[in-house]
């Protein structure tokens, strides 16, 4: 499994009609590392309310809240 590292334009999300932006994220495979340090793969599905921040959610239907800077799974 190959990964890249990105980061999701704060200014971006931000602006008005952010809508459009958000949805280019919607539906790729990231990965969310625990506080422990476990690396689990997820898909990212929506935003916080605010529409700030990516959350990921995973095959058991559980969900974490990503950062600006994610880990994108290639393929």
């Amino acid at each position: 499994m190959t990964t890249r590292h990105t980061t999701i334009s704060r200014r971006r999300l931000a602006a008005e009609g952010s809508d459009t932006y958000r949805q280019t994220w919607i539906g790729l495979s990231a990965i969310h590392t625990s506080w422990e340090g476990t690396r689990t793969v997820g898909t990212i599905t929506h935003f916080t309310r605010d529409g700030m921040y990516p959350c990921v959610t995973f095959p058991d239907g559980t969900w974490a809240r990503l950062d600006h800077e994610v880990e994108i799974v290639n393929g």
